[in-house]
């Protein structure tokens, strides 16, 4: 990498999907190929998110439910990072489940629903108007964070985070990477329960 970017170019293309890296050599990209178009991250409408610490894992579905009915002008994307917690979500909430392995055409299915659980498959390339996220079961980096963050910014109106974490998972060291992602991206990020 840095040695292609010691080669004289006219131009020069360097891709990245979030201004993170999960080794957190978030200067390697710019160093390589200057500033990312796009780079000003102020000039987007941030959402607000709340993330919610529960006892167990299990006291995830009813909170869910409680969020679920909640209105919403948008979608609402329930998020796991798991195909299993995925099914076991969908028989307790009541929604679809959409990932890699369902039949059809996941973004008709996607758009036929105003509440929906879905798996990575969602976290980027999907525009649709959501304006509610439950992250239900969260175990990816920085970067996907920041990706599903994005999601609300194709809703239309400002849109809300819910993160659903239990105890244990709020304390560890990757939960807490996690969360650095959501508080630099969040108009204003709150916690809730205990």
């Amino acid at each position: 990498g840095l040695v292609a970017a010691q080669l004289p170019a006219k131009y020069r293309i360097g891709l990245s999907a979030t201004p993170w890296r999960e080794d957190g050599n978030e200067d390697i990209i710019p160093a390589i190929t200057g500033l990312p178009i796009g780079s000003d991250w102020e000039g987007t409408e941030k959402s607000d998110a709340i993330i919610w610490v529960v006892r167990e894992r299990s006291n995830k579905y009813a909170l869910a439910l409680d969020l679920l009915k909640e209105d919403t002008p948008g979608k609402t994307m329930v998020f796991v990072h798991r195909i299993a917690i995925g099914e076991i979500a969908s028989r307790q909430l009541g929604l679809p489940f959409f990932h890699g392995s369902t039949s059809g055409n996941r973004m008709e299915l996607m758009e036929a629903n105003d509440a929906f659980i879905v798996s990575s498959i969602a976290t980027q390339g999907v525009s649709l108007n959501v304006t509610k996220i439950i992250e239900l079961d969260w175990h990816g980096g920085r970067r996907e964070a920041g990706q599903r963050e994005y999601r609300l910014g194709h809703g239309e109106g400002k849109g809300i985070m819910h993160i659903l974490m239990t105890r244990q998972e709020f304390s560890s060291e990757a939960g807490k990477r996690r969360l650095s992602a959501i508080y630099a991206l969040s108009n204003k990020v709150e916690i809730r329960g205990g």
